[in-house]
């Protein structure tokens, strides 16, 4: 085992998260699949099993208008949006139909620097993805916790990154404060 000393937890780190991709994989197959209603109580169900998992808020606003909200904060931030992902076109283009779903994948280059030289599979999380989706007519915000999920699957618990996690937390938070009423 000298070989492995060290090496080993972020090889099993990797499968769980390979693992809960697959998983995640699979549940998205079983949504696409399904018909609408059944999708709803479905999605319903998959997000009360990640709640632990990701921070989740609510917005008064619709799915465009709470994305170009969110944008703008961010923005102001000195975050740099590397893409927005409209899945509900995405799934329109493919012939399906599901509720409004958007994607920021947003970057802020002083945070992910710093996370990524503590662990270099922090790249699994950077850019950081914030989702944006109707949920029976309610507009939800998610997005992984980094003070504490993704602290943990890193296994960056102090030191000048887990503050960077720290801080990116408390900015997601107030960019959603203030962009919501």
């Amino acid at each position: 085992m000298p070989l492995l000393r060290g090496r080993l937890l972020p090889i099993v780190s990797g499968l769980v998260l390979l693992g809960s991709a697959a998983f995640l994989a699979s549940s998205h197959r079983q949504l696409a699949a399904a018909p609408t209603a059944s999708a709803a109580r479905t999605a319903v169900a998959d997000t009360q099993a990640l709640k632990e998992y990701i921070r989740q808020w609510v917005s008064p606003f619709s799915v465009p208008e709470t994305v170009r909200r969110l944008r703008a904060g961010l923005e102001q931030q000195g975050f740099e949006i590397r893409a927005q992902l409209n899945h509900q076109r995405m799934a329109r283009e493919q012939g399906r139909r599901i509720p409004a779903n958007t994607a920021l994948l947003v970057s802020k280059p002083s945070l992910d620097v710093v996370v990524l030289a503590a662990n270099p599979l922090a790249n699994l999380f950077t850019p950081f993805t914030i989702a944006v989706w109707d949920q029976a007519g309610t507009t939800r915000i998610g997005y992984w916790d980094p003070k504490t999920d993704i602290a943990a699957l890193l296994e960056i618990q102090q030191g000048e990154a887990a503050s960077a996690l720290a801080d990116l937390q408390e900015i997601l938070a107030e960019v959603i404060k203030e962009t919501l009423p």
